[in-house]
């Protein structure tokens, strides 16, 4: 499904199956590299004025502008053998991680292996901040 201001006003859509319209040139931005949360919210604040006039009505949207969602992607889950799964990343366009690392500003990562605890990295970019875990 593509996001679109511009259509009949009564289809609205948001998840990692849609897409914004292509004249906003962002084909890298789809919701599935946003917080799933920041992105239901958005939609909420468009949908619940229309049926509950008790809720206030958002400001109109630039018909040109692509939402800012600054929440980091969570994602969590318990592995067989009793690992647990956990990334943690600010939102932006997916990168392979090889890809990622040949940039001059990708700054340095910390690893730790450990057969008991498992493994851990963490990503610091050129700033010395976390970038994700």
């Amino acid at each position: 499904a593509v996001v679109s201001t511009q259509s009949t006003g009564s289809i609205y859509g948001a998840g990692p199956l849609t897409k914004y319209k292509r004249a906003l040139y962002c084909d890298e931005y789809v919701h599935e590299i946003f917080s799933s949360g920041e992105v239901a919210e958005r939609l909420a604040q468009i949908i619940l004025p229309l049926f509950d006039p008790s809720f206030p009505t958002p400001a109109p949207v630039e018909t040109y502008e692509i939402p800012k969602m600054v929440k980091p992607k969570v994602v969590f889950a318990v592995l067989p053998g009793g690992y647990h799964y956990l990334h943690v990343a600010r939102p932006q366009p997916l990168v392979d991680l090889e890809t990622a690392m040949l940039d001059s500003n990708y700054g340095r990562e910390l690893i730790t292996v450990d057969k008991d605890s498992g493994y851990f990295r963490l990503h610091l970019n050129q700033y010395h901040s976390v970038e994700n875990l």
